[in-house]
């Protein structure tokens, strides 16, 4: 039966037949190579396979079906609604919304005879959908929000069933809320600007705190009068979203406090250009006016403003002229002002010092400048042993320039001294072709002087010194008194200077 051998015999000969154990009373093998089924079941339907074999000569086989047919009673008839019924639809996973970029998974079910078949609608159009009547949205987008409709259809009677599922998919606005605050109406009032563009839905921004009420999709604004009493308090814009709620904030400020900076900067051909940099914190936006001699500068040949006012660019800056003065850098918002002069200054150095290194075959030179100060540069100069060939034969001074500095530069190192040699160094501060008074001259080598820990040594020995010349004296006006006791005078007294001392 099938691949289960069930019976064996050998024909002819008396013999006991060999059978499956489950056929044993089911079939009755004959010497006349016949073989009969009795009582048997619905189990034993099937195809089954004769084989002969004549050992020597050949085999040969023959297959056949057995069909075991069961008694049928008590035979009724009804019939079935065709269908289908209503049809049950779902959606993986179940939430409310998606979000974009997930996966949905939509299927319906129904019962109908013949079994129903399945069509899926987006938006009244037709979207493919798998035999077993299922959808698989994949990476979904925004645009995928809207109507799904399962359509159901018995194809032997035409009857149809339709129900909707409703499918949210959201995003949200791309980066950050942002607050801004400008002046409007001539300066009088401020406009408190929230901006969030983006998503599906568009968020909800508003500023509580000036409005109760008001709120906009991504963008709103709102524009307070009321601006001495907003000053340094944070305004603070809600931004909410069904997928997120964030804010973002901006502070009203008069411009604060601040001092002017100096830059100066010089071309090829040696002009110089002087920027001053006045720069304040400040909400909305300050802008600076610039006066000198009580007179406004605008644009022009000699003097610049930049696109955001902070910064004067003074053209051909002569350090020997006029041009070294006192410029004032006013900075307004609706909130109030602020007043700096920035007095120019020609090139100075205000402090220097020179540090030996351990081996004093190097130093370091380091200096500041006033801030105000004007410098395009540096000449580090140098007189001592070695290098008076870096003299030009038609100076007199001793002092020769070996190095050149930046206007930026506040130290430097010289290297290959004489540490048995003297040298003295200076710095010459620089605004283009005017050179400034020259730095203190700063002198290291043998001889130089008192180092700090002598002079400590000496002023901490002075009072012991004293003390010692009190003592003598003592003991001479002693023994002078009281011969006898001189001996016993001296020790004493010098016992108790020791101990004076000690104590000191």
């Amino acid at each position: 039966m099938g691949s289960l051998p069930v019976a064996s015999w050998t024909a002819g000969v008396s013999s006991t037949p060999d059978f499956a154990l489950n056929y044993t009373n089911v079939l009755t093998a004959k010497q006349n190579e016949s073989l009969t089924f009795r009582n048997v079941s619905l189990s034993y339907n099937g195809t089954y396979t004769v084989e002969m074999t004549k050992i020597g000569e050949g085999r040969v086989s023959a297959t056949f079906y057995l069909f075991v047919y069961d008694v049928i009673k008590n035979v009724s008839l009804h019939t079935d609604p065709d269908g289908p019924d209503m049809p049950i639809l779902k959606a993986s996973p179940t939430k409310a919304v998606f979000v974009s970029g997930e996966s949905v998974f939509l299927s319906c079910e129904g019962v109908g005879v013949p079994p129903p078949s399945t069509t899926w609608l987006f938006n009244g159009r037709s979207i493919p959908t798998s035999s077993t009547g299922t959808v698989n949205l994949t990476s979904v987008k925004t645009s995928q929000t809207g109507i799904y409709t399962c359509t159901m259809m018995n194809t032997r009677t035409g009857a149809k069933l339709e129900r909707n599922i409703t499918i949210n998919i959201y995003e949200t606005p791309s980066g950050e809320p942002l607050c801004s605050l400008h002046p409007v109406n001539g300066n009088s009032e401020l406009q408190f600007l929230c901006v969030w563009p983006g998503g599906t839905p568009e968020a909800q921004v508003s500023f509580p705190s000036l409005s109760t009420n008001g709120t906009g999709e991504g963008n709103f604004n709102i524009t307070s009068s009321a601006i001495q009493s907003l000053n340094g308090q944070e305004i603070i814009c809600n931004a909410e979203h069904p997928l997120i709620q964030t804010q973002c904030s901006v502070i009203p400020r008069a411009p604060l406090d601040f001092q002017p900076v100096i830059f100066t900067n010089m071309s090829q051909d040696e002009r110089t250009t002087v920027v001053i940099h006045c720069y304040t914190e400040a909400m909305p936006e300050d802008v600076m006016y610039w006066v000198k001699d009580g007179h406004r500068l605008e644009n022009g040949p000699k003097y610049q403003i930049s696109t955001i006012t902070a910064q004067l660019f003074i053209q051909d800056f002569n350090a020997s002229s006029t041009d070294l003065d006192t410029y004032t850098c006013t900075a307004i918002n609706p909130l109030g002002s602020r007043i700096m002069d920035a007095k120019l200054l020609g090139p100075q150095i205000s402090t220097s010092g020179v540090f030996l290194i351990d081996d004093h075959t190097e130093v370091t030179l380091k200096w500041e400048v006033p801030p105000t100060s004007v410098i395009t540069g540096f000449d580090i100069q140098l007189k001592g042993p070695g290098f008076l060939s870096l003299r030009p034969r038609n100076v007199t001074s001793e002092f020769c320039t070996i190095q050149t500095m930046s206007a930026s530069d506040r130290t430097t190192n010289i290297s290959g001294l004489d540490p048995k040699s003297t040298y003295y160094f200076r710095i010459i501060p620089k605004a283009g072709r005017t050179a400034g008074e020259q730095s203190e001259q700063h002198r290291i080598g043998p001889g130089v002087g008192l180092t700090g820990a002598a002079i400590a040594g000496i002023t901490a020995g002075i009072p012991c010194g004293i003390l010692i010349i009190l003592i003598v004296l003592g003991v001479i006006y002693c023994s002078k008194r009281a011969p006898q006791n001189v001996h016993h005078i001296y020790t004493t007294t010098t016992i108790c200077s020791m101990n004076l001392l000690l104590n000191r």
